[in-house]
Parts: C-alpha cells; structure tokens; sequence
C-alpha cells in the first residue's frame, strides 16, 4: 500500500492531504464543542449540550474547512515534500491555522455573540494546531519509515567501502612500484 500510494500521481496525494486535513478540522471543532459543554453527568442523550450548540453553529464546520484549507494553500503546506518536512512546517502549519481562527473571529464579529461561546474558537486552535502538526510526522513516518532509512543508508555504507577500497588499492599499488 505504501509504494502504491508514494507512486501516486502529485493531484491524488494533494488531494488525500486536504481530505485528511477536513477530517482533522472538523474533529477538532466537535473535540472543542465537547470539551466546552461536557460534563460529569453525561448520562442521556437530552442532556448533551454540546450537541445542542453544534446544531445552532453547523455553518462553523463549513467555514472553518474553507477558511483553514485557503490558508493553508495560500501558505503553501500542500506543496511541501513530506520527506523533508523539519521546523518550518511546524511554523508554517501554526501560521496558518492562527491566521484562520483570526479571519474566523473577524467573521464572528458580526455574528451574535451570545449563541457562540468564544472560548471554543481558543480550544479549537489549539486542538487543531497539535492534531495537524502531529498528522504530518504521522504521514511522514509511516511514508518514509526505518525501513526507508535503512536501505538509504546501507547503500551509502557501500559507497563509502568502495571508496575506502579503492584508495587501499591505490595504497598497495604504490607501494609495489
């Protein structure tokens, strides 16, 4: 499944990464929804207020897909090489989802405040920043796993001993002349 996926044409894997990316958002925002209105008496499905707000707030999970993936694009998260990902992705993601939860609470500016709770957006940021940043080293090492690794480095191994054995060739040859 891997080679097949890494033989994938560059469209189809930009494609799987924003689908994974809308999958994470939108459990992100539930995870905030929950996190904010879950209590220790959680025991009928009535008492669920989270669910409650989640109906009144459904157009969230539209616009925060669509506002995080733009900034995402316009960063340029999708047009980096899963193999070499570092620190600057990390930066990068962080970048992207602050300046979506920003353009976000712009947007929420005209919206009436006391049917959103302010602090979901907070934990939303923070829940899909973490999530995000941990599904690319996820991607990243089941792609280009130890297995990967080993098999760069065996052959750099073996480019050095044939280095090192024609340099103690040469060595002898030029002690027998």
């Amino acid at each position: 499944m891997k080679n097949r996926f890494l033989s994938l044409n560059r469209f189809y894997k930009k494609t799987m990464m924003i689908l994974c990316d809308q999958i994470i958002l939108l459990f992100a925002l539930f995870l905030a929804f929950f996190l904010r209105f879950s209590d220790e008496k959680m025991l009928d499905i009535s008492q669920y207020k989270f669910l409650f707000y989640m109906q009144i707030n459904w157009w969230l999970f539209v616009v925060i897909s669509i506002i995080t993936t733009f900034f995402f694009i316009r960063l340029g998260l999708y047009r980096v090489v899963l193999k070499y990902i570092g620190a600057r992705l990390i930066i990068t993601t962080f970048r992207a989802t602050t300046l979506s939860y920003l353009f976000i609470i712009l947007v929420l500016f005209f919206y009436n405040p006391n049917e959103f709770p302010r602090s979901i957006l907070l934990t939303f940021w923070f829940i899909s920043n973490v999530l995000l940043i941990i599904s690319r080293f996820v991607f990243k090492g089941i792609l280009y796993s130890w297995d990967s690794f080993q098999l760069d480095k065996k052959n750099v191994i073996d480019r050095v001993l044939r280095h090192l054995n024609i340099f103690q060739n040469m060595d002898a040859r030029e002690k027998m002349s």
